[in-house]
């Protein structure tokens, strides 16, 4: 198998639909399988079925296991386990590439002026929530240390 790996430090740089179905192209005629293993269920069944002419695509399950031989279709050695996908679901981080991705193209749909106004809304829910977490925790850390005095005075 020739594989090249390489490491990627942000989160998601993959390319968009039109770009996989090209890349997808231009290595026709797949002759092995072509497994769809990255992106949410929606996107990867919207791209498995942009590709009707190919056999042997895969959309697997956590939890499977496939003998990989050349130029020959894969074969499942191990059922998946469905049950898990339900438990998988979106976290922070999808929320974040998320917002990160469309943050540019949503702030020029507003218009030039009010454009600053939301930037300053944007870093001000943030700044409030990182307030909101200081006092808390400078709340907790104040009931910690007055815990060993008020046991004191119970044995007094």
């Amino acid at each position: 198998m020739r594989a090249h790996i390489r490491r990627l430090d942000s989160y998601s740089a993959h390319a968009d639909r039109s770009e996989l179905l090209h890349w997808i192209a231009a290595r026709e005629p797949i002759r092995g399988s072509l497994f769809l293993a990255h992106g949410e269920q929606g996107a990867i069944e919207a791209l498995r079925n942009a590709l009707p002419d190919m056999s042997s695509v895969i959309v697997p399950e956590i939890g499977e296991a496939y003998e990989l031989a050349p130029a020959a279709p894969a074969r499942r050695l191990r059922t998946g386990r469905r049950d898990l996908r339900s438990i998988l679901s979106r976290d922070w981080q999808n929320e974040y590439a998320d917002l990160a991705v469309n943050l540019k193209s949503k702030l020029q749909d507003i218009d030039a002026e009010r454009r600053a106004e939301a930037l300053a809304r944007v870093r001000a829910v943030l700044d409030e929530y990182a307030a909101f977490r200081s006092r808390k925790r400078d709340k907790t850390s104040a009931r910690e240390a007055a815990a060993p005095h008020s046991r004191l005075a119970d044995r007094r």
